[in-house]
């Protein structure tokens, strides 16, 4: 390197003053020497340090608290330390209780969600499977109402179904506590653990569960609601698959043999997790636009459940299902009493395949299962004459959960496999504005709805009926609101009626978005609050016809995505 570009460990006072290059050669620089100035080195030299004398060069650190000298006390040892038993209040949760705290939840926390799965059914599950009496058994107590322990090492069940059930309450709970990180890193140790101990063995192609345990049905089960919240939305399908799988290994979809040595409540525990899973099965079959793991024709031997209320009541007394005549085996859409809920507006809104199925017959190249579409348009009538006259006689907002859920998705999959219902058919087809009056299927579906959130908002028990329910509605209301083509039409009695209507199924979507998210829904309320401003533009702007065709376009392109047609995704994406 050259002398020119040396470094400079002091400059003159006049080049400082300029600042500008000096090489600070004595006793003249060479810049001073070029312009004939006094070169000279008077200034005082600054050192390196502080900026002001203000600071001083010793910090004087503030003294520990008597906290932190008794952490910094503490002896650091590799044992494991064994959690309180004292403050475990459910008899079946203290065996686990170090592998639960190992997760990072304490034992007031797993024993609080433990209480919640079973106080209410949650929102990612089916229905409840298990009976609260049978496992809400407090610590020490003995006796009918405690589960018997066939294997002491487990206290009567299996670790991976204690994390299935605390894993499920993480997911539903909505307290402030349980936000971001906190609740992720939660829930992605309790999935973790439970992969671990379940018997999954996974493959290129597909997952196998060799698994010889009811216990396990009821996790696959579990985790078909829970995993789209931890991992993928497609996870949930394989789940039930192998919780499908499974059960028809284990004959869980027959009847178990008159022995006294099994109970009455062992043998609705099985029937329950049957019908969870073909709840299940129906329902992810519409999601991911596929065959249901399992068919109505391998119900047939097994008892229908028992009321709700009847099994979730720790006082009464189950009655044997072969003696109460009531109780129906197999499936029929022949519904009993109390089965109607969300039911009737969604077979409603399902009316519509009536004139549907007409111009399908008349064009029978256009079929893709007519033995299907049959039977729909059987079961159709059975529950239009069922449910129409319970809602004629008041009884409204009486259901059973479960059997709710359960006619709802076979009817549901039953239109989809017979082609009768798809939102691109109900584009093509939407309802006519000049025949919306009161008798109208659609204005009779609003107005139930209507009625029902009104009796309960919240409606937690039936998340899958309703989000079935509200996409069906809020497609054809979509379709109808688009298909007003003029200034005149749109200021009519009709179509303010019909605004109405779009805003009610728009706020009860949002209010389901609130704590289920679907995409679904969360793009139909987009559209429909598009359709509604593209009708107020229409009245208000001059010459918007070509701009209201583009939006159009774009929305039934979009909603397309949604079809069931060869090819069609379903509503999973």
């Amino acid at each position: 390197m050259s002398d020119d570009r040396k470094r400079t460990k002091r400059a003159c006072d006049l080049c400082n003053q300029k600042r500008v290059k000096c090489d600070g050669e004595l006793p003249v620089c060479r810049q001073c020497q070029r312009s004939g100035s006094i070169c000279s080195y008077n200034r005082e030299e600054k050192k390196r340090g502080r900026a002001s004398a203000r600071y001083p060069k010793t910090i004087i650190r503030r003294k520990p608290t008597k906290r932190e000298l008794q952490l910094r006390l503490r002896p650091v040892t590799n044992s494991i330390e064994l959690p309180d038993l004292s403050e475990c209040r459910y008899r079946l949760l203290g065996p686990f209780l170090s592998e639960i705290t190992a997760l990072g939840i304490s034992v007031r926390l797993a024993c609080d969600l433990y209480e919640h799965y079973f106080s209410q059914p949650p929102l990612y599950s089916i229905g409840p499977i298990l009976r609260p009496r049978r496992w809400l058994v407090p610590m020490g107590e003995t006796g009918p109402t405690a589960k018997p322990d066939p294997d002491p090492r487990y206290g009567g069940t299996t670790l991976q179904l204690i994390l299935a059930i605390l894993l499920t309450s993480l997911c539903d709970i909505g307290h402030p506590f349980f936000l971001g990180a906190i609740k992720r890193d939660m829930l992605s140790a309790c999935y973790q653990r439970i992969l671990e101990l379940l018997p999954v063995e996974q493959s290129l192609s597909h997952t196998t569960a060799k698994s010889d345990q009811f216990d396990d049905v009821v996790v696959f089960a579990m985790l078909s609601g829970t995993a789209p919240l931890i991992t993928r939305p497609h996870d949930s399908l394989e789940w039930a698959e192998l919780g499908c799988r499974t059960a028809l290994r284990l004959r869980i979809n027959h009847e178990l043999p008159q022995l006294e040595s099994i109970s009455e409540e062992d043998r609705e525990e099985r029937r329950r997790a049957w019908w969870c899973l073909v709840v299940t099965a129906n329902y992810l079959g519409g999601v991911f636009n596929t065959r249901p793991a399992v068919d109505e024709s391998q119900s047939t031997q097994l008892y229908r459940p028992c009321a709700q209320d009847l099994w979730i009541d720790s006082k009464a007394a189950l009655i044997p299902a072969s003696l109460d005549p009531k109780r129906l085996r197999g499936l029929d859409l022949a519904i009993q009493d109390g089965v109607y809920g969300w039911l009737l507006p969604f077979a409603i809104v399902l009316g519509r395949i009536d004139c549907l199925a007409a111009d399908r017959f008349e064009n029978p190249d256009t079929l893709v299962d007519p033995m299907a579409q049959s039977r729909c348009i059987q079961q159709l009538a059975i529950l239009e004459s069922t449910l129409i006259a319970a809602h004629d006689s008041g009884r409204v907002c009486e259901m059973d959960y479960l059997m709710c859920q359960l006619y709802t998705t076979i009817t549901y999959n039953a239109a989809r496999r017979s082609r009768l219902w798809d939102p691109q058919e109900v584009f093509e087809h939407p309802f006519p504005i000049d025949e919306l009056d009161d008798k109208s299927w659609l204005f009779a579906a609003i107005d139930i709805l209507n009625k029902i959130y009104t009796a309960n908002p919240t409606m937690r028990e039936q998340s899958l009926t309703r989000g079935f329910f509200l996409f069906m509605l809020g497609i054809e209301l979509l379709a109808c609101v688009d298909s007003v083509a003029s200034v005149a039409l749109a200021k009519t009695e009709r179509v303010t009626r019909l605004r109405f209507a779009a805003n009610l199924a728009m706020r009860t979507m949002e209010s389901l978005n609130a704590y289920i998210t679907t995409d679904y829904l969360r793009l139909l309320v987009t559209y429909m609050r598009d359709s509604l401003r593209d009708l107020d533009n229409l009245v208000l702007l001059n010459d918007y016809d070509e701009e209201l065709a583009k939006n159009r376009a774009r929305r039934k392109h979009g909603i397309s995505v949604f079809s069931w047609r060869e090819g069609g995704t379903g509503i999973s994406i």
